[in-house]
């Protein structure tokens, strides 16, 4: 479905959508050919992060080849009270600002690991945290906090730096139980023990000995169904992290509190996921390298934690007679190679969890965004390595390792579907929305919706601009326990030179659809996605609930 888009200028004020329509210098062109790689490093010396360096200090490598940094730009993180910044009005929701109008300008999301932590360590994790979330809401920290479960990702506390929202995130939770942790730990640790596999393959003809080998094949089969459980939750909840994360500007940290990471950088290369004793399916092992590449494209530094603390006598004999040094490493290789692939720091064996999250945020303090173009010609879906280099001597740089090609971009109809279903909010076009019932149509409404001008990709075509955006609805009818899906409606935009210019100024063109409920009350999914970039926003809306 097709529909012409009068746009109309607007800017929301007060509890009013103001619109005007007024006449502006004709703008710069808001689309570049080439292919825009962007890199936020942290660069940190002995006293903490540096400050003060500029774009002739840095010198930027893509598989060896030293790029042209076309894009330069120092990114302070910005704290304190929120309350200077306006209020978003009555029934006004955005996917961008936080409920006090504001943006953060530095991010950390806490992630609680609950799926991969056994219920008796959870509560120093616990205690650990709410510890933090305390001194970042004195210190007007922006963190939003979420919680992984077996029963999926929860967000505990949206990014803000209200002291009561911070420390309140964890008080109505409690250490939860893990079966498919508790299940699949040693499975994890070293594979299938060659004991389990010699018996689970012997066949002797002895009735006891068949049993004892079925007995074995089954706590196999378990296990392998557990560890393969772990990795997929533990997979969408970072991919749920990363995209709720990208959109953000500067640097954008992850910090993962957990006892196991089931999660490999390159999963069929790792024997702990792709031999005989793990055996996971190949469509776990693709799900895992496609998750990576949507963290590392969006450019979020994760900090994996450990959650247990001083682990001096904990791996001690774990695995059995296997030497502890090596149990020590298998624990410990993950979590680096995570953190050395998005630029992020790994902690381990300390009691101090609080002060490893208070350096994650610290990095934030200061960071660089360094942006070189790729020519179209040498686009292709392979994982291209970065190297940046700083012209200072004794400094430790951070930033995520490479890139994947743009080739490797998932196409715009399944971003699109991925977005009605994502249970965070996508950031990659700003909206604001809101809703307002048809007189004597009862459940039905007009949903308004605000689209960031900016990020829409516009040509030149004669006398105006045009573009073309796809919004998509979905409805979830809570008394009915149902969602229902709406056909996509494809607008095109059309702006001339002033209108252009003050949209950019205003920074929104509005969209109106009318949406049909049924008389149900509900949550209504919106998502608008640039059918040129597959670049997605979306938003809920409250409909007929007070």
């Amino acid at each position: 479905m097709v529909a012409r888009l009068a746009v109309i200028v607007c800017l929301w004020s007060g509890a009013s959508l103001l619109c005007a329509a007024q006449a502006g210098d004709e703008p710069d062109v808001l689309r570049v050919g080439a292919q825009l790689v962007q890199v936020n490093v942290v660069v940190t010396d002995d006293d903490g992060p540096v400050h003060d360096l500029t774009a002739d200090d840095f010198t930027v490598l893509d598989d060896g080849v030293v790029r042209t940094i076309e894009v330069f730009e120092v990114i302070r993180s910005e704290t304190g009270d929120s309350d200077a910044a306006a209020m978003l009005p009555d029934h006004v929701v955005s996917n961008r600002l936080d409920r006090r109008g504001r943006r953060p300008e530095s991010a950390t999301a806490i992630l609680v690991d609950r799926l991969n932590t056994l219920g008796p360590d959870q509560a120093f994790m616990d205690d650990q945290v709410r510890t933090f979330l305390d001194e970042a809401a004195a210190g007007g920290e922006h963190v939003a906090v979420l919680e992984l479960r077996e029963d999926g990702l929860t967000v505990l506390a949206d990014f803000t730096n209200h002291a009561s929202v911070l420390r309140n995130a964890l008080e109505s939770r409690r250490p939860s139980h893990s079966l498919a942790m508790e299940s699949s730990q040693d499975f994890f640790m070293g594979g299938l023990d060659p004991v389990l596999a010699e018996a689970a393959g012997e066949s002797t003809g002895d009735e006891d000995d068949n049993a004892d080998g079925l007995a074995t094949t089954l706590l196999i089969q378990v296990q392998r169904y557990y560890m393969n459980r772990r990795v997929l939750l533990t997979a969408a909840a970072l991919e749920a992290g990363a995209r709720y994360l990208s959109p953000l500007p500067g640097r954008k940290n992850l910090v993962w509190l957990s006892a196991q990471f089931p999660f490999p950088y390159r999963p069929w290369q790792d024997p702990r996921f792709n031999i005989a004793g793990a055996n996971l399916p190949p469509a776990t092992l693709d799900r895992i390298e496609d998750v990576f590449r949507i963290i590392v494209d969006s450019d979020v530094a994760v900090y994996p934690i450990d959650a247990l603390g001083l682990r001096s006598e904990r791996f001690r004999g774990f695995g059995g007679n296997r030497d502890a040094a090596a149990d020590l490493n298998k624990i410990v290789d993950l979590p680096m190679r995570i953190a050395a692939v998005t630029g992020g720091r790994t902690s381990f064996n300390t009691n101090g969890l609080t002060t490893r999250m208070r350096e994650a945020v610290r990095d934030m303090n200061a960071s660089y965004s360094l942006g070189f173009y790729v020519p179209e010609v040498e686009s292709d879906a392979e994982f291209h390595e970065i190297d940046v280099r700083v012209e200072r001597d004794d400094v430790d740089v951070l930033h995520r390792s490479g890139y994947f090609g743009f080739d490797a971009s998932p196409s715009v109809e399944r971003a699109l579907n991925q977005t009605l279903t994502d249970p965070f909010d996508a950031t990659g076009i700003g909206l604001l929305a809101a809703a307002e019932p048809i007189p004597d149509e009862t459940g039905s409404y007009t949903v308004t919706l605000a689209v960031d001008v900016n990020d829409i990709d516009l040509i030149r075509k004669g006398d105006h601009w045009a573009g073309s955006l796809t919004v998509a609805m979905g409805f979830y009818a809570t008394s009915l326990d149902e969602y229902r899906r709406f056909a996509p409606v494809r607008h095109e935009v059309r702006l001339t030179d002033s209108q252009l210019a003050t949209a950019r100024q205003v920074m929104s063109v509005i969209i109106p659809q009318a949406v049909d409920t049924g008389n149900d009350a509900g949550h209504l999914r919106v998502a608008v996605q640039d059918a040129a970039t597959g670049e997605t926003g979306s938003l809920w809306l409250s409909l007929g609930q007070e």
